[in-house]
């Protein structure tokens, strides 16, 4: 069956002079679906809106799992018809039309799909907003996109090629790109917290020796390179409280920053530093001296001194870190504790990006920065000095 309609999902294409992009592709004649996509949508959902449907694929192994009522966005209206037979509702429009949303019944969906869908969308901010209408306050949005930070993409750049192709990551019918770190930008930026990934198709297309010259190089990194290996991604979503996003101010409120020192007067200095340089909120600065010998003391007296808002715990000898820590906690008065290590430096946003989860969700009560250690959710990292980290630092937080 050949249609005008967007690969696997019936979404659709448009050049930004606002005319329909018209392509061509081949439909089986049995409903397809993204199935790793559809085991991120929760088993409890009763109302789901399957945007971009096909031909209903998705709705059929939904409601054979559950008991569900799903509804269907579908701009070719011969898929749209086939959907038709097992969906309860089935609008047949472009889902950019507000003629679409006209028929959404608005705070009515506890679910969202939309499977491969947003790479064909010439403003997909605008659709994820415009979902928040829609939904229920508890809503989960589910989707996936190809990855073009896949090998294959990687490989033609280097070889000076990136032409479009039928099918697949670089499909001719794309007009948006998707890694997974935009990918979450653009979510969290649209009033949607990520709360579960799946790496889908896993491919190993990447060679030894093609490996050995990334590394050798410096164009990657081991842990990048692990992200090449991927061919989609799919998420599962919920709403932001409103008015939390990425450009808010994160929450008010005192923090009491406790840094534990032990002879390390060097480091001690730098963090100081980066504290007062790169802290926006109101804070306090509690520094903790297990019994050091090299100067450390007559540092700290000097910022007392200096700063009305630091207090200082001598500790005799070295009693460790954990009751180090508690001697700190035990002068705190802020309404957030912030733990550092002595030498730690820190960047422009780092106590606003940990104290929006916060804001995010009332039930959070412990925050921490993301770890290259633990696996599924390293960040590649090429900085060199202190200089390029405060660069990289400023884009993660832009």
């Amino acid at each position: 069956m050949q249609q005008n309609g967007g690969f696997g999902s019936g979404a659709k294409a448009k050049i930004y002079a606002e005319k329909v992009h018209q392509y061509r592709r081949e439909y089986a004649h049995q409903p397809v679906c993204n199935l790793f996509m559809l085991e991120l949508v929760p088993k409890t959902s009763k109302r789901i809106l399957d945007i971009g449907c096909c031909m209903g694929g998705a709705g059929r192994v939904l409601k054979q799992r559950q008991s569900c009522e799903v509804w269907g966005v579908e701009i070719s209206p011969e898929l749209a018809r086939i959907a038709a037979q097992h969906y309860e509702k089935v609008i047949v429009g472009d889902i950019e039309d507000d003629a679409v949303w006209q028929q959404l019944p608005k705070g009515y969906f506890d679910a969202v799909i939309c499977g491969e869908v947003l790479e064909h969308l010439i403003a997909p901010e605008r659709v994820l907003k415009r979902l928040h209408e829609v939904t229920t306050p508890d809503g989960t949005l589910v989707l996936s996109v190809p990855h073009v930070g896949h090998i294959s993409v990687i490989r033609k750049l280097l070889q000076g090629d990136f032409d479009y192709e039928p099918t697949g990551i670089l499909d001719d019918s794309h007009l948006r790109f998707f890694s997974r770190k935009n990918l979450w930008r653009l979510l969290m930026e649209s009033g949607w917290l990520v709360t579960h990934s799946i790496a889908g198709i896993v491919s190993t297309e990447l060679s030894a020796d093609l490996r050995e010259a990334l590394l050798r190089g410096k164009w990657a990194t081991p842990t990048s390179l692990n992200e090449t290996q991927i061919m989609g991604l799919a998420v599962a979503a919920r709403k932001m409280p409103c008015g939390v996003a990425m450009g808010k101010e994160p929450t008010d409120g005192l923090v009491s920053i406790i840094v534990l020192n032990w002879n390390n007067l060097r480091y001690l200095r730098r963090c100081v530093e980066s504290v007062f340089a790169y802290t926006r909120q109101p804070f306090e600065l509690i520094i903790v001296d297990n019994g050091s010998t090299d100067g450390s003391r007559r540092y700290l007296n000097e910022l007392v001194r200096r700063h009305r808002n630091v207090k200082v715990v001598l500790n005799g000898r070295n009693i460790g870190a954990p009751a180090g820590r508690n001697c700190g906690l035990a002068v705190a008065e802020g309404d957030f504790v912030a733990f550092l290590d002595s030498d730690t430096v820190v960047t422009e946003g780092w106590l606003d990006s940990l104290l929006r989860w916060m804001d995010i969700d009332p039930t959070i009560g412990m925050v921490g920065p993301c770890s290259n250690f633990a696996s599924g959710q390293q960040i590649e990292v090429n900085y060199r000095n202190l200089k390029e980290m405060h660069e990289f630092a400023r884009k993660w937080c832009a």
